[in-house]
């Protein structure tokens, strides 16, 4: 952002009078200010242009209508305005006839151009230069605010497309894997389905969890119940060792099995 030369404001005064320009240095010779003056149209739009270019704007341009020579002081705003979009132009006249309405549509925004019309005094210039160098600096800060909140949201634009292409990728990933288990759940139980031996499954607890079909034709259906349910005590306790080898050791063993039914 731009920055301000010592905390002063800048300010730039383009008036045809020679005598005029002194007054405004009197009139604005307070410390608070950093004023340069001249005398004609493209004098004040080069000076603004070099203003941008050096980093050091104008707060303020206090701007003659008629000014010495070339074009008048709408004209001369039009092109500062060019250069610099938030400088508070403030048009000095004694034509009583002049248009705001029509200059603004042409010297825009409007919010930034007021009128003043002479004679005045050092008071009203000295107002017009310290409220609108104050309204300008509130600007600029909260230019500069906007920004740092848009690169923000940038960066958390970014972040969220990024994470939402990380989370398409996982669906994408996960629709595959439940694709495949799909796939390998039918195989195993068209396998299972059409298998002429008896094959079960249990869970860590001892409870049947599946019978394929020809277990169900030959011991009939008892999935959810346990060994204890469905034989003699000491069959159960010999399949209970059984299967607690396979929990412990976490390994397949290859084991015979000779079961009265």
């Amino acid at each position: 952002m731009d920055d301000l030369h010592d905390g002063q404001l800048r300010i730039l005064i383009a008036d045809k009078e020679i005598g005029m320009l002194k007054l405004y240095k009197e009139m604005l010779s307070s410390s608070s200010f950093d004023l340069v003056v001249c005398d004609n149209e493209e004098a004040a739009v080069k000076i603004t242009e070099t203003a941008i270019k050096e980093s050091r704007p104008f707060a303020v341009v206090f701007l003659d209508v008629q000014m010495r020579w070339g074009p008048n002081g709408t004209e001369t705003a039009i092109n500062i305005r060019e250069q610099d979009p938030f400088t508070e132009i403030v048009m000095i006249t004694d034509d009583c006839d002049i248009s705001p309405e029509k200059n603004a549509c042409r010297i825009s925004p409007d919010d930034n151009l007021l009128y003043l019309q002479k004679p005045f005094n050092a008071i009203e210039i000295q107002q017009f230069a310290l409220s609108l160098g104050m309204k300008w600096r509130n600007n600029r800060e909260l230019r500069k605010i906007v920004r740092e909140l848009e690169k923000k949201v940038e960066k958390q634009s970014a972040d969220l497309a990024a994470l939402n292409e990380q989370l398409e990728k996982e669906v994408a990933r996960r629709k595959r894997t439940d694709a495949v288990l799909r796939e390998c759940r039918e195989i195993f139980y068209s396998f299972m389905r059409h298998l002429p031996g008896m094959a079960f499954i249990k869970n860590q607890d001892g409870y049947y969890i599946y019978l394929n079909d020809a277990y169900k034709k030959i011991l009939s259906d008892h999935v959810g119940e346990t060994d204890d349910d469905v034989w003699p005590p000491d069959i159960a306790e010999e399949l209970r060792m059984n299967d607690s080898v396979v929990i412990s050791e976490r390994k397949a063993i290859r084991i015979l099995e000779t079961l009265k039914t």
